[in-house]
């Protein structure tokens, strides 16, 4: 995840597409989901599933213990 970083710096400094940066949270999110059962719930799973189906690339949960929001990144 740590490379990610470096990825999302080149992004949002203008050496690539905007919509590679949707993408990037998107494939984060997934690693992230995938550590443990605790990062999301059915919930939020299905936010996450409605908000791709409308054309979102990528999202990422922020806050802790049970609070906070989802950011989406979409056109």
């Amino acid at each position: 995840m740590s490379d990610m970083v470096d990825k999302a710096l080149d992004i949002l400094t203008g050496q690539g597409a905007l919509d590679d940066f949707g993408r990037l949270l998107h494939e984060s999110w997934v690693i992230k989901r995938g550590l443990t059962d605790k990062i999301s719930n059915e919930t939020i799973d299905e936010v996450y599933s409605t908000v791709l189906q409308a054309g979102a690339l990528g999202g990422k949960l922020l806050g802790a213990g049970g609070g906070g929001f989802m950011l989406v990144f979409a056109r």
